[in-house]
């Protein structure tokens, strides 16, 4: 019998589900008002039989791939580390090779709503009036930032004391440090929050995210570009995500003269420590306010027509310090353009 992407999902919650609910003794607080008696145990089945809608878009999403899209296959493949597993999928052994039942399950309903030590009070996002639910509901404005943190915010694995993903303090320190993060990532559709966690592989939200402004003056090409509404860096999350703006210069016949690139990302490189030399961060230059980038042209060959483009990249690795030399794993362009020779 053949059964459907829910019912092969349900399948698979229910046995990747039983670590989940095993990470401690459940809470012994009384269920709001307006709950109707707890059930023994939560279970990713459940949820999706009372909440469909938030488990159809869910299953389309990055939580739902989390440890089976390609690029982190490859990724784990390359590095089996526990430190990724925990995070990638939370429903397996993550000192042991992910089973197919947590491959499948990814990032489940359990593994955000239920508090880790409690399998029967699901954590909500605040609202007034209370709701009859067959379960406890803890209703907590924390729910989003704290939870999110757990796997976006996070030092590197050989404790040398550096955040190897930072979001949620460059969310702190933003403009923007008031809104949730489920009000741009959990967008209300029918009066419900979004679960398909429209992020990195999301053409038009990246579209979004970011506004650029290019002239020509003679031989010089002067761009600006500002966050629109990111209330971190953008790009955030892996370290080494970036962005590469390119300009391309060609002369009246269509022929390319030159071709230049700057890259908007997180620079590593070689620093001592004690008798040691180590990879470090040493700066830091994605896009975190309004930036100015300015390129010279070559004087003495003045193009007559000038393309310029935008790119979000997610490098797979870098194996040098040049990041011309980088392995791109996926790329969205965002802003394009043609500037012509200046009048």
């Amino acid at each position: 019998m053949k059964l459907s992407g829910l019912a092969r999902l349900g399948a698979a919650l229910l046995v990747a589900t039983a670590s989940a609910l095993s990470r401690g003794a459940p809470s012994a607080s009384a269920s709001p008002t307006g709950s109707a008696p707890r059930a023994p145990a939560l279970s990713d089945e459940g949820c999706i039989g009372c909440h469909a809608d938030a488990a159809r878009t869910w299953e389309g999403s990055l939580h739902h791939a989390s440890a089976s899209n390609s690029a982190y296959e490859i990724a784990v493949y390359a590095e089996p580390l526990a430190f990724c597993r925990r995070c990638h999928a939370p429903h397996g052994d993550p000192s042991r090779e992910t089973s197919e039942a947590a491959r499948q399950a990814g990032i489940t309903c359990t593994t955000c709503h239920l508090r880790p030590g409690d399998a029967r009070t699901v954590l909500s996002s605040p609202r007034e009036r209370p709701i009859a639910a067959p379960h406890g509901v803890e209703r907590s404005a924390a729910l989003g930032q704290a939870v999110c943190a757990r796997c976006h915010e996070f030092d590197f694995p050989d404790a040398r004391g550096e955040r190897m993903q930072k979001t949620a303090t460059e969310h702190r320190a933003s403009a923007h440090a008031a809104t949730s993060c489920a009000s741009c990532h959990m967008p209300q559709e029918n009066g419900r929050r979004s679960h398909a966690f429209a992020a990195s592989r999301d053409a038009a939200v990246l579209t979004r995210a970011v506004s650029v402004r290019a002239d020509r003056d003679g031989d010089r090409v002067r761009f600006v570009l500002e966050p629109e509404g990111v209330g971190h860096a953008f790009p955030t999350g892996d370290l080494f995500r970036r962005l590469t703006l390119t300009v391309m210069t060609e002369d009246a016949a269509g022929r390319r003269l030159a071709t230049k690139r700057r890259y908007f990302g997180r620079v590593f490189g070689p620093v001592k420590s004690g008798a040691e030399i180590v990879r470090r961060e040493i700066a830091d230059e994605r896009l975190f306010a309004r930036t100015e980038v300015t390129f010279a042209l070559d004087p003495h060959a003045v193009p007559t027509t000038v393309r310029w483009q935008l790119d979000y990249e997610r490098v797979a690795f870098s194996p040098t310090r040049q990041p011309e030399e980088a392995v791109v794993e996926g790329s969205i362009t965002l802003a394009r353009g043609t500037l012509g020779p200046h009048p």
